[in-house]
């Protein structure tokens, strides 16, 4: 993983190998190839893996709103970092879009704009499915990150043979 910002001067700095993070435990690349690609399945997924993992707060095992917020913050890994399909991160696109609180803002620079439960906002581009813009993303290692100014951060997860530059 790599990183790009103010606090790197604009430089490519590597943030180093991490494991991946899904649902709040550990998942392996064929877990994340086979995931389902339909909407409602993949949350139910994503739901059950939450619901096992044995995943807790400093308060305690995870409450109903802490299970709802990670599995939205689990589709939002699935577009901003994870190695996922296509047809599962199109699976999660659609999820997020009709979960509730969500909210359609149409047409924005740089794409569709949506903002989410929290206060957190998405700039998706439809042609390539990407975040151009977003008030924070979710990292492969299950790691949430804000991203402050009128633009936030632009998110570009990939597969590569050569470092970025």
């Amino acid at each position: 993983m790599w990183f790009r910002g103010e606090k790197s001067g604009g430089r490519v700095m590597p943030l180093g190998l991490s494991r991946l993070q899904l649902a709040a435990t550990d998942v392996t690349f064929e877990q994340l190839r086979t995931l389902p690609a339909d909407p409602a399945a993949l949350k139910d997924w994503l739901a059950d893996a939450i619901a096992h993992s044995g995943a807790r707060t400093s308060a305690g095992p995870f409450t109903a709103a802490d299970r709802e917020r990670e599995l939205l913050l689990s589709m939002v890994s699935l577009v901003s970092a994870l190695p996922a399909p296509p047809a599962v991160r199109a699976a999660a696109f659609r999820a997020i879009a009709a979960y509730p609180g969500v909210r359609d803002l149409g047409p924005v620079p740089g794409g569709r704009g949506f903002l989410l439960p929290g206060d957190y906002r998405l700039v998706v581009d439809p042609a390539t499915a990407r975040i151009n813009h977003t008030s924070m993303f979710v990292t492969a290692d299950g790691a949430i990150y804000g991203a402050s100014g009128p633009q936030g951060a632009e998110v570009s997860a990939e597969w590569t043979d050569s470092l970025p530059k």
